[in-house]
């Protein structure tokens, strides 16, 4: 990773996990079910269509502005600003993903909304809600679907989304006004014996994408946005989604 924006790519999609080896014992427990797609915050929607048979889903996200540094610190703010609303996970910048320090138990899809006390949160910024050092993100959860297999996963023996789908290949753009203005996001997820060798797959993926002025022009800094999600497994199932509006003014 040489380059400012290459570096905050790795922070878009990577920041996510919930890995190393779980707990032995505990049985199966009771399938996750599939998270709605209700909108997580006044008026933003979030519509999602499958691509083939996708035997995971994706939870709805929540759109806010945080501190996250700037292109000079190589948005070092990033990781301790997204860990307030995952506080049971840590930054691992072996492999540039959060996985769980704590174990915990699913349903997953409310994990973050239970930790927004205090954030600024909806459809209506500021330009300097993604002025350097802020940023603007959407976050979301990937969970395994009511069908999933159970696996030992670092939340314990669970629901998974087993490594054989893996790697998980993420992309999205950031169109102002019906036009592409940032296309820049695209990464890839690793298997969990990448980094973690005897788990079987992940209980949930966190997925973080998040925006600063640094990466616009003054003239598409404002005006309103929205975004498009492309996930794929390795099978080739996935989901293209959709969520907004974000008007900054």
């Amino acid at each position: 990773m040489t380059t400012p924006k290459t570096n905050k790519l790795a922070l878009l999609v990577i920041v996510a996990a919930c890995g190393p080896a779980g707990r032995d014992g505990g049985g199966e427990v009771d399938a996750v079910a599939a998270v709605p797609d209700a909108p997580s915050s006044p008026d933003f929607t979030f519509t999602k269509t499958a691509v083939g048979s996708p035997a995971w889903d994706v939870g709805a996200p929540v759109q806010l502005s945080t501190t996250v540094g700037t292109m000079a610190d190589n948005f070092g703010d990033a990781h301790s600003s997204f860990l307030r609303e995952w506080p049971d996970h840590q930054y691992d910048s072996n492999y540039n993903i959060y996985s769980t320090k704590t174990p915990h138990q699913p349903p997953y899809d409310a994990e973050m909304s239970t930790h927004l006390a205090g954030v600024k949160v909806g459809t209506e910024m500021t330009l300097e809600d993604w002025t350097s050092p802020s940023g603007i993100a959407v976050m979301m959860i990937v969970v395994p679907t009511a069908t999933a297999p159970t696996g030992n996963t670092f939340d314990g023996v669970l629901p998974m989304i087993p490594n054989t789908l893996f790697p998980l290949d993420t992309g999205a753009d950031l169109l102002r006004a019906g036009t592409i203005v940032d296309p820049n996001f695209s990464s890839s997820y690793p298997p969990s014996t990448k980094w973690a060798p005897g788990t079987d797959g992940y209980s949930h993926v966190p997925l973080v994408f998040f925006e600063t002025t640094e990466f616009l022009t003054p003239q598409t800094s404002t005006g309103e946005f929205s975004w498009t999600f492309r996930l794929r497994d390795q099978t080739g199932a996935g989901y293209d989604l959709t969520a907004g509006p974000l008007v900054v003014n």
